[in-house]
Parts: structure tokens; sequence; C-alpha cells
């Protein structure tokens, strides 16, 4: 009767082990701790992104963007240069539309032994430098000579005091440095073509500067029309250089 018992119970225990052994098995396509589904996962997304990075890295050190990023240095340099010549005209331009005033109006009315003074507080140069490159003395610029009117001889000598500071030359230096610099750019570049339109309006400007006519009553309106075109110019640039 033993004997037909362990013969039952044999294949039971044999079956319970076999089941036993089935559940420490790891299902298909999974693995051992150290080498989980999630670490796999974690590990792969890992070299994903150490890749997304050398792609970056090589991106930022193609040739297309070592050529921008010099053209962007080109043409910020190029637009600092255009707007300091741009500064000098506006301030330029006060002072001979100062000096013009103060020789029509003022200078008549004058001392001689005043004028040149009171000429010195309108257009900022010191008595002494416009004594020195003023080129008129205290008679021409009150009466004139016969030929020019004493205002002529105010706004020459603005313009003399002017050219003595190297102003003009400052202007002409810093647009034609601009204008190299514009050239060296590819014309296919964003900027290139509002920036040569700002260098446009300002030459225009520095030329009308350097040489200004008609009467004093156009000059306002001319200085206005110049920066008006000067600042719609400009206004496309401002984001990227201002």
């Amino acid at each position: 009767m033993k004997r037909f018992y362990l013969f039952m119970l044999a294949p039971m225990l044999i079956f319970s082990c076999e089941a036993c052994s089935a559940t420490q098995k790891s299902p298909i396509g999974t693995s051992t701790i150290g080498n989980s589904p999630i670490e796999a996962s974690l590990e792969a997304s890992s070299d994903n992104t150490e890749s997304a990075a050398e792609n970056i890295d090589n991106a930022e050190t193609t040739p297309e963007n070592i050529d921008t990023e010099e053209n962007n240095k080109t043409a910020q340099l190029a637009y600092d240069l255009i707007e300091d010549a741009e500064s000098l005209c506006e301030s330029g331009m006060g002072i001979i539309s100062s000096a013009w005033h103060f020789g029509i109006w003022d200078a008549p009315e004058c001392e001689r032994s005043t004028v040149i003074e009171k000429l010195s507080a309108q257009i900022g140069f010191e008595v002494s430098f416009i004594e020195e490159n003023g080129n008129y003395d205290a008679d021409t610029l009150i009466n004139g000579d016969g030929n020019f009117g004493g205002w002529e001889f105010c706004l020459m000598t603005a313009e003399n005091c002017l050219s003595a500071a190297g102003t003009y030359t400052s202007v002409n230096d810093a647009l034609n440095t601009a204008r190299d610099l514009i050239r060296e750019i590819p014309e296919d570049y964003a900027n290139y073509q509002n920036l040569k339109e700002y260098y446009t309006k300002v030459a225009a400007y520095a030329a009308y500067f350097e040489n200004v006519t008609g009467s004093y009553n156009d000059l306002t309106e001319s200085i206005n029309k110049y920066e008006k075109d000067i600042q719609e110019a400009k206004e496309t640039l401002l984001f990227d250089f201002g």
C-alpha cells in the first residue's frame, strides 16, 4: 500500500518542481537585473542624445555658419560706422544752422568786441579755437566785406571750425570704410539691401552737410527731409544692429 502512495506522489512532486522552475525563467524578450527593458531604453535614449549633441556641434562649426557669423560681424561694424557718420552730420548741421541764424539776426546787433564770444556760445567752439581756425575777424562777421554779408562769414566760420575739428574727415572716413565693408557682404545676406539703403541715405546727408546750398528758410526743411529718410531706412536695421 505504501508503495502505491509513493508511486502516486512522485509524479506530483516532479510536476511541482517543474512549475516552480518555470516561474523563475524570464519572459521571452526580457533579461535579468542589470539589463532590464527600462535600462535598455534609457541606454538607447542616451545614445540618441549624444548623437544629437554631436550633430549640433558639427552644425555649429559648418562653413555656412562660420560665414554667417563673419557676415554678421562685418554688417554690425558697417552699421556702427554709418551711425557714427549720421550722428556727426546731425550735430554738424546743428552748428551750421545756429551760425547761420546768428549771422542773420544777431551778429548785426553785436559790438565788435563781443561778436566772436557770442558766436562761440551759439556753435559750441571755444573763442580761441574760432579766432585760430575761423579765418574771419569780428568786422567781417558783423558787416561783411562788400561782396559777402556778415551772415555768410558767420556760416563760413562755422564750416572752417568744423573742418579744423576734423568733422568732415571723420564723416568721410566712416562712410568710406562702411562702404568697403558692405561690399564684402554677399548680396543674398539678409540685411544687405537694408544696410546699403541706410548707407546711401546717410551719404546723401553728408554731401549736403559738406556743401550746404539754398537759403536759410530752406535749411530746416532740408534737414528734416534728410533725417526723416535716414530714420526710415534705419528702422529696418534696429532690431538686428541697434
